[in-house]
């Protein structure tokens, strides 16, 4: 098992962190990206050309050492098992048509949670989140699916292209930490489980009648 630092610095060489951590296909399209816009930068009679090459081969050179470091952090977590590997979710059945843009997010949120369960485990509710520092920027964006069972809380983070990556499951009555801040734009899950650093899973205020049901089950064992 890699440690992300060494995945990190492997990246380096486009495309190799990823095919250390078993993305290889991912990794032959990334080292061909990279190579690919750095010779159209280099050799392009065009200035313009040149110049947009020359920062599309840094995003994607980027973007390629994040996702192996991301790869390699879950992978960690799963051999620890602080966490376990998401199931396959390809199956998810549509959206009613009625429904507006945000009950379909929902939706989509039950659906890919309900894969993660046992088939005998009913799905109260599920909302779409994700956390990102501010000081960090992009780098630290994480999305996230929040799940409400009987008694169990189902938090499913998801990978760099945004599928299931890895599940855990903590009691309702479980949390160190579990408050609910109502905001303008952005409600926000602050959840902590033992000593670990808070989670702080920011949820659109426009899926509130959702998330406020999962606020409500975690408030029969804290002060929300």
């Amino acid at each position: 098992m890699k440690s992300p630092t060494i995945i990190g610095l492997a990246s380096i060489v486009p495309g190799l962190g990823l095919w250390i951590v078993g993305r290889r296909r991912h990794a032959v399209l990334a080292a061909l990206a990279v190579i690919g816009t750095g010779l159209v930068a280099l050799f392009s009679p065009w200035e313009t050309l040149s110049t947009v090459s020359c920062y599309a081969a840094f995003l994607i050179w980027v973007l390629q050492s994040y996702y192996a470091v991301s790869e390699a952090r879950l992978a960690a977590q799963v051999a620890s098992g602080q966490v376990e590997k998401a199931r396959n979710s390809e199956d998810i059945e549509p959206p009613p048509l009625h429904l507006n843009r945000f009950d379909k997010l929902a939706h989509k949120a039950r659906e890919l949670i309900r894969q993660q369960v046992d088939p005998n485990e009913f799905v109260k509710v599920a909302v779409p989140a994700y956390s990102m520092s501010f000081w960090k920027g992009i780098s630290s964006h994480k999305g996230y699916y929040i799940g409400l069972l009987q008694n169990e809380l189902v938090i499913v983070e998801t990978d760099f292209l945004g599928k299931p990556a890895s599940t855990r499951r903590v009691l309702c009555s479980g949390f160190e930490t579990a408050e609910f801040r109502r905001g303008l734009w952005l409600d926000c899950f602050v959840l902590a489980i033992g000593n670990e650093k808070p989670m702080k899973l920011k949820v659109s205020r426009f899926l509130r009648k959702y998330s406020q049901e999962i606020a409500e089950s975690l408030s029969n064992s804290h002060d929300i």
